[in-house]
């Protein structure tokens, strides 16, 4: 008699050439620099996870966490087509945004008894549910600025080419991964806490790098610092991000 062991493994068989299909296909969409950087992450886990006797993530894993990468970018090209971004209405989310520092995020209910600025990152929990969507409006925003085109209602005259460096602590860095076409370093830390609550020395960082349009009022550069600063205060939660834009001539300690 046929067992359900057979039963599945016949299907998986039957469907093994449109599961490869279909996976060649996700990754064909893919950032190079990503993939690279996911061959590399999986080569590096796979033996730590052999010698530790424990077996490494299925290749239908994968292929089941860059379906969901997928479906997360199409959802959000989707809501950046809705905003409708130009010079005009983004002069309205900086002016927005200007208001909303820490200590105004905190006492309009955006946030909920989040950690200490410096510490652990902020959760879904710690944010209210306009906090939430505040946060996911400002990643797509700070998406807009890098990427956006007419494809998805970006409407901007970009005349010049800028260069954005963002260093962000390496356990921190998944936050801000549906950055794409972005060149990736290691790097580490060097400032000292004064107050002893978050040391960077010697801490493992990530260097964010990736090239913009700028228009020519430069307000590109001020919706992206503006930006930043929401998504650190309402998650990323570090004192100090380095935050650095070439030839715009604006470079700040995002608190």
């Amino acid at each position: 008699m046929t067992t359900l062991n057979k039963l599945i493994d016949q299907i998986k068989t039957e469907l093994s050439d449109e599961f490869s299909q279909r996976l060649r296909k996700i990754l064909m969409n893919q950032d190079k620099e990503w993939l690279v950087e996911q061959i590399i992450s999986l080569t590096l886990s796979r033996d730590k996870q052999l010698v530790c006797g424990i077996h490494p993530p299925t290749t239908q894993k994968l292929a089941l966490a860059l379906e969901d990468k997928e479906r997360k970018h199409r959802a959000r090209l989707e809501r950046i087509s809705k905003i409708q971004l130009d010079e005009d209405k983004l002069a309205q989310i900086i002016k927005r945004y200007k208001r909303l520092d820490r200590e105004q995020l905190e006492a309009q209910g955006y946030l909920n008894n989040p950690p200490q600025k410096g510490t652990a990152l902020i959760t879904n929990t710690e944010r209210s549910s306009k906090g939430n969507e505040l946060l996911l409006e400002a990643k797509d925003v700070f998406y807009a600025l890098l990427f956006g085109d007419k494809d998805t209602n970006v409407r901007f005259d970009r005349v010049e080419r800028e260069l954005l460096t963002l260093i962000v602590p390496e356990h921190k860095f998944h936050v801000i991964d549906f950055m794409v076409a972005v060149t990736q370093i290691g790097g580490e830390g060097t400032w000292k806490d004064p107050n002893n609550v978050s040391h960077d020395d010697r801490e493992k960082n990530i260097i964010l790098q990736t090239e913009y349009g700028e228009v020519e009022s430069e307000l590109i550069s001020e919706g992206l610092l503006a930006t930043v600063k929401i998504i650190n205060n309402l998650e990323i939660n570090e004192q100090v991000l380095y935050f650095r834009m070439i030839d715009v001539e604006q470079s700040s300690l995002v608190a």
